[in-house]
């Protein structure tokens, strides 16, 4: 059948000789493999429109017993703004669509998650950032996407002070936080009670925290380690060994 839908680029590969592969998350599809015959010829018919994260709208032949599709047009919504983001700003970028590449599974649509990242693309459009909040609030929004949503609970009732510098356990099974590390749980991870706050405050949609490298890596290592645990495969941002030094 003939296809249209929104879509936004997450990895295109050179394919023959002037062709590419092209993998982009869809609003009606989810993810779609798709190969853009003569996209590498000066004068291809699809412009600069398939590079890594544009927005734009997609048409194409889509077979149900294929998993590749013809792409046949491609109209920009939105230029991909890469090009203009500071050095760690565009590692976060490759890294969120890293992740929705190698997460997202064919043919899942989430329109909830698509409006979710569009949203992350149309402030980097605007304010040219693409910020270290915005990277975890993507991957956020991919966890409960891909059904294990991250819902931070405390195991115990007692009030909890925020600002408290103290370390205190996470368990990635079911996202229950202990105060200490006597207790069973199937996978724990360490982290100071300031940085799960990070956390549970982008998680409602704040995108203002101010994130340092180091907690930014802490909290990479948490996703790499979620991911793993509940897709029962290996997961690693290999574009944040660019910065990770």
């Amino acid at each position: 059948m003939n296809v249209s839908t929104n879509a936004i680029i997450l990895r295109t590969i050179n394919y023959l000789e002037s062709s590419k592969i092209i993998y982009a998350y869809s609003k009606e599809f989810g993810k779609q493999t798709l190969v853009a015959k003569g996209a590498l010829r000066a004068k291809s018919k699809f412009g600069s429109s398939l590079e890594l994260c544009s927005e734009v709208e997609l048409k194409y032949f889509k077979k149900s017993n294929r998993d590749m599709h013809n792409l046949t047009n491609a109209e920009l919504i939105r230029k991909s703004f890469i090009d203009k983001l500071t050095f760690v700003d565009k590692i976060l970028c490759l890294m969120m669509s890293e992740s929705i590449f190698k997460l997202e599974k064919d043919d899942n649509p989430d329109e909830q998650f698509y409006l979710s990242i569009e949203r992350l693309i149309d402030i980097s459009c605007s304010d040219n950032i693409f910020t270290p909040s915005m990277f975890l609030y993507s991957q956020i929004e991919l966890a409960s996407s891909i059904g294990h949503s991250i819902h931070l609970k405390w195991n115990n009732s007692s009030i909890i002070d925020y600002s408290d510098n103290k370390y205190v356990y996470l368990d990635i099974s079911n996202c229950k936080i202990y105060m200490d590390n006597n207790t069973r749980a199937e996978r724990r991870i360490k982290f100071k009670i300031e940085e799960l706050k990070i956390i549970k405050e982008i998680s409602l949609g704040n995108l203002g925290s101010d994130i340092d490298i180091d907690t930014l890596k802490r909290i990479v290592y948490f996703f790499e380690n979620y991911f793993s645990f509940h897709s029962e495969n290996r997961f690693n941002y290999n574009s944040f060994n660019l910065i990770n030094v």
